[in-house]
């Protein structure tokens, strides 16, 4: 009879286990996204029936999941309901995963000490691979469904959140590298939407800087989050999107982004970054002077804002809508929205008082954590010196011997070194120098000539247009001798215009490109990961070729020398030079490809070298595109010299990168064969760092 009971309990287990997965797990990506609105109402009514600690644990999860961006305190409830049964239970993992999403929780409130608490707490448990031991539902944590893998997805996932934490106090550098952290687990992993999360943070980390890497890394996130349908944020990586498209003054692009990043979050109900996309959107109707719609999504930006009580949010939106009546005139409701938005600014700063107690909290843990760190390392040293001890005193006193004996050679080699050094920075100082004059005054002399060439643009349009008028209106009169020569004219004044467009359109590409070209980084050399440097731009241009009109297949092939450490780089300014030599090589590819007398064996392939000697570092980008004709070698570096087609090019690239190679005391050689090869060897001053 026990036996028949004990049989029939396993059976309901099984049978509630098979529910909660229908709710949950039989979507993709239920590890975050938890389940859907139709099934939610379900299980809160088991949940509040579950009598099993474990499957109260598990449903506690999915609620938590399903409120995390529609209701956070709602969420923060079930999350806690989770760490208490995991901890009861002993479930390790399942710990780690509630702090986990207690620290992002938390930190969407403002609550950067509380989260950066549980984020730590979160890391010792997934660094800690025994936590793997004993996993209940591992397939509940992550996509694979394996202990190892749910607790490297909450690793990821928590690297992500600590990202966040970084930006709160403008630490870029690190805000970066926890990301990077996240992208290389995720892509061990095999989850894409993890990885979408990381990728979305870092593009919008580059908008303000660097939007053109912005979009290229946000277009991996939206790339990387529909291969796996996992939509939740999908919302709000259109919003970064249309930022980025709106910094580079594209405001159409913008436009169409804003109006998805709209749907999108309704869709998923993430009324938090709705208000947002609305508030953007109005700003972009404000520039190009469409006062009726960007009053409406003010407004909807508005009440968006004030259904979650978001202060900051709320003030923005009030002050743009009282900065929009008061263009039309009507000061009542100017003055109505002012007061609203100081009202809520007032409200805002008393709520940044008591926060900033709690800011200064997180920055002390910030330090002490770093400060552990350094004690641990010391310990290590003490007890290796300790261990170590006589043979450091045999050690030192053959040294002050040696040193006695090299020391006049040392002095002579110390000054030779420092004259050398001194040439250098000469040398380099009068480079930098040439280059920020001509900086400024390309930047200046384009920014004069954008403008007319707006003007010619716009009204070659306009003109062809009216042209289309006057032969329509023409071809509803009388037909004779005079109307058909009146015809042709109109007809050879079209085809001007369309060339007179063309080469507008032309001119302003190589505008755009002066800018560009004008745009320096910090000018502050750094140690740099040089490999690392070169891995990563030369993958973002390889993903960035994919995602364009015409992709082609590339073999990438890496030859790096691993003995190479820390290069002082100017780090941003040295991607630029990988981008454009990558991007170089894939369009002469694309060429080679695309040709008539292609053979049908053609593959293209991008090899990249390098090496360094013992003062030296050298990098090579070498492709099996068409080569460079020696008429054009010696020209190739010249700016505004370009060996591309029609209007494809504008001659600045390889000009900016020469620029910036000189800038770091380098030198470019460029090696080729008519139909075989192109060979870029860049050659640059070690300054290496062990």
């Amino acid at each position: 009879m026990k036996i028949y009971i004990h049989l029939i309990k396993t059976l309901l287990l099984t049978i509630v286990m098979i529910l909660i997965q229908d709710a949950s797990l039989a979507q993709q990506n239920a590890h975050v996204l938890g389940p859907s609105e139709n099934q939610i109402d379900s299980l809160q009514h088991r949940f509040s029936i579950e009598t099993s600690d474990r499957l109260r644990m598990g449903m506690a999860r999915e609620l938590g999941l399903f409120y995390t961006e529609a209701d956070q305190d709602t969420a923060i409830y079930f999350a806690d309901i989770q760490l208490q049964l995991a901890r009861s239970l002993g479930e390790r993992l399942w710990e780690g995963d509630a702090h986990r999403r207690l620290g992002y929780l938390t930190y969407t409130q403002g609550r950067y000490s509380e989260s950066f608490s549980h984020i730590s707490e979160a890391l010792i448990l997934f660094t800690d691979a025994s936590t793997e031991r004993q996993v209940w539902e591992p397939g509940r944590l992550s996509l694979a469904g394996t202990p190892e893998v749910a607790r490297l997805s909450g690793l990821a996932l928590t690297y992500h959140i600590r990202a966040l934490l970084y930006l709160q106090i403008s630490n870029t550098a690190e805000q970066r590298a926890h990301n990077r952290k996240t992208i290389e687990i995720s892509e061990k992993i095999g989850d894409n939407a993890i990885a979408s999360l990381a990728y979305s943070n870092l593009g919008q980390s580059y908008i303000e800087e660097y939007p053109d890497s912005a979009r290229i890394y946000i277009g991996i996130a939206l790339e990387k989050g529909e291969s796996v349908g996992y939509r939740r944020y999908r919302g709000n990586d259109l919003r970064y999107m249309g930022m980025a498209h709106e910094a580079l003054n594209d405001f159409d692009s913008a436009e169409k982004y804003y109006l998805e990043a709209i749907a999108e979050n309704r869709e998923a109900n993430n009324i938090w970054y709705l208000g947002r996309a609305y508030y953007r959107l109005a700003r972009i109707n404000q520039l190009t002077g469409d006062t009726t719609r960007a009053l409406e999504n003010a407004r909807n930006s508005y009440e968006v804002a004030g259904s979650t009580n978001n202060l900051a949010d709320i003030s923005e939106a009030a002050l743009l809508l009282s900065t929009l009546y008061e263009q039309l005139n009507d000061t009542d409701n100017a003055y109505y929205y002012l007061k609203q938005s100081q009202t809520a600014l007032e409200n805002l700063q008393k709520e940044e008082q008591v926060r900033r107690t709690s800011d200064l909290q997180f920055a002390e843990q910030l330090r002490l954590r770093d400060v552990e760190e350094v004690q641990a390392r010391s310990q290590a040293q003490l007890r290796m010196n300790a261990l170590m001890g006589v043979l450091f005193t045999i050690t030192v006193v053959a040294f002050l011997m040696y040193r006695n004996y090299r020391q006049q050679q040392a002095a002579n080699k110390k000054l030779e070194n420092t004259l050398d050094n001194l040439k250098a920075a000469q040398d380099q100082l009068i480079q930098q120098e040439k280059l920020a004059s001509l900086g400024q005054l390309t930047a200046g002399i384009a920014h004069e000539i954008k403008n007319p060439l707006n003007f010619v643009n716009n009204f070659s349009e306009v003109s062809d247009e009216m042209i289309d008028e006057a032969l329509e209106e023409l071809g509803k009169t009388n037909q004779d001798e005079h109307t058909a020569e009146t015809a042709t004219i109109l007809a050879d004044i079209k085809a001007n215009l369309a060339k007179i467009h063309q080469h507008g359109t032309r001119a302003d590409s190589i505008v755009k490109s002066m800018l560009e070209h004008s745009r320096g980084g910090s000018g502050k050399k750094e140690p740099s990961d040089f490999n690392g440097i070169l891995k990563e731009f030369t993958n973002l241009s390889f993903h960035g070729m994919r995602a364009s009109k015409k992709p082609i297949n590339v073999d990438l092939q890496y030859h790096l020398d691993e003995s190479i450490n820390d290069v002082q780089l100017i780090a941003e300014d040295f991607s630029r030079v990988i981008i454009n030599l990558c991007n170089n090589a894939f369009d002469a590819m694309r060429e080679k490809q695309g040709s008539e007398h292609n053979s049908a064996g053609y593959e293209p392939k991008l090899t990249i070298r390098t090496h360094q000697t013992d003062k030296t570092v050298v990098v090579e980008f070498e492709d099996n595109g068409p080569g460079i004709p020696q008429e054009m070698k010696n020209k190739i570096l010249e700016p505004f010299y370009t060996t591309k087609k029609g209007t494809e090019g504008t001659g600045l690239g390889l000009s900016i990168t020469n620029d910036i190679v000189k800038a770091h005391g380098g030198d470019i050689r460029i090696e080729t064969e008519a139909g075989l090869f192109t060979r870029f060897i860049i050659t640059l001053p070690s300054n290496t760092t062990s």
